[in-house]
């Protein structure tokens, strides 16, 4: 009898924590001493709750995984060594049982707004966009989990037809292919998605012989972009006209092509609105946007072609959404309500759309949404 109710309890204590997934949320204000929390995620009912949040760093409006999920890269606002010209970014070492984070070292970008960063498939360079200063950088990443100096800065150029956000360049994202061959800068201030190949032994960027930037409309502002899990699509989101360009993406070659853009608006809609985060749900079939301003989630259907269908614009719950995240099974999505100071759960149905839940929790200025799988 003994037995019988000890193998019943191992089993319901195993169906619970599979029910319970746990994310990063990354908080956008020097206001908070603890600007990153631990949080989870009832996957049977939509709750969540935080567990816990952390210091170390200053507005750390951008987070990132490594790819065994045992380090979470921060950026931060902090000028590190009294350099007024260059913000940093921090690493944390996170423990496999509890998820907590232990700050291990933070270096200078070399750069000012850090806005994005995201790390290679081997978890040896990180990568950073700098918006202000408008270059980006490269910083190996030590065994121990630990940054390096930057072992490559480059510098952008131009500008764009928006004279108050295009003036100079302003990267926003940056990412490696999933070869980690090529590494892609979307640069919001001069229209263009910068193409680099890296050097693996010396982590120095260079120019791509076969494609060195995509060039996208003038004056849409390209701000970030996501590759599809097939490796033959990648979707850039324009922030200044709040539309998706769907391109065919050649990982021999590194090139980029657009297929199609498609507004993230209804058509009669003239207010102020600008386009912020994009995802791809785990199934590969749809696609997610979201608006600041209409706040409001556009939700695409991905078609064979790598092409996308708008299939719905929802804004029940939506507050000015920075950033969102769907967890590993694709049933919730978590959005932060930046002004709002406040996530959000939303239930994703069959077909790929979203409804509100009531599941709320309060983070100051939520600006980034990082799941472990």
């Amino acid at each position: 009898m003994k037995y019988f109710l000890f193998t019943c309890l191992v089993v319901l204590t195993t169906t619970l924590n599979a029910q319970t997934t746990y994310f990063y949320v990354g908080s956008a204000t020097e206001e908070t001493p603890t600007p990153i929390s631990l949080c989870s995620l009832d996957l049977s009912n939509g709750k969540l709750t935080k567990i816990k949040s952390f210091e170390g760093t200053k507005s750390s409006s951008y987070l990132y995984l490594s790819p065994k999920e045992d380090y979470l890269y921060a950026v931060n606002s902090e000028n590190l060594e009294g350099n007024s010209k260059s913000h940093s970014v921090a690493s944390f070492k996170i423990d496999k049982k509890t998820k907590g984070l232990t700050l291990i070292n933070k270096q200078s970008v070399q750069g000012r707004g850090a806005c994005h960063l995201s790390v290679t498939s081997d978890n040896k360079f990180l990568m950073v966009a700098n918006y202000s200063s408008g270059n980006i950088a490269v910083l190996p990443i030590n065994d121990d989990g630990s940054l390096a100096p930057v072992s490559s800065n480059i510098q952008h150029a131009g500008s764009g037809p928006d004279k108050e956000r295009q003036q100079g360049p302003h990267a926003h994202y940056i990412q490696s292919s999933a070869d980690d061959k090529y590494v892609f800068a979307v640069d919001l201030g001069i229209d263009k998605v910068m193409n680099y190949q890296l050097d693996p032994a010396a982590g120095k960027l260079s120019e791509n012989p076969n494609q060195a930037f995509l060039q996208v409309d003038p004056g849409v502002g390209p701000r970030h972009m996501i590759f599809h899990q097939n490796g033959k699509y990648a979707y850039i989101l324009n922030e200044l006209v709040s539309s998706v360009s769907a391109c065919a993406y050649d990982a021999k070659t590194g090139a980029l092509k657009v297929i199609e853009t498609h507004p993230m608006l209804p058509s009669d809609f003239t207010e102020f609105s600008k386009a912020a985060a994009i995802r791809i749900h785990p199934s590969g079939k749809y696609l997610y946007g979201s608006n600041r301003g209409h706040d409001s989630i556009a939700v695409f259907e991905i078609l064979k072609d790598g092409n996308i269908k708008l299939v719905q614009s929802y804004q029940e719950g939506i507050e000015w959404p920075r950033d969102f995240n769907i967890e590993s099974k694709g049933k919730y999505m978590v959005l932060g309500n930046q002004n709002k100071g406040e996530i959000r759960t939303f239930l994703i149905g069959k077909n790929g759309q979203i409804s509100a839940t009531q599941n709320t929790l309060e983070i100051p200025q939520p600006t980034s949404v990082q799941f472990l799988k």
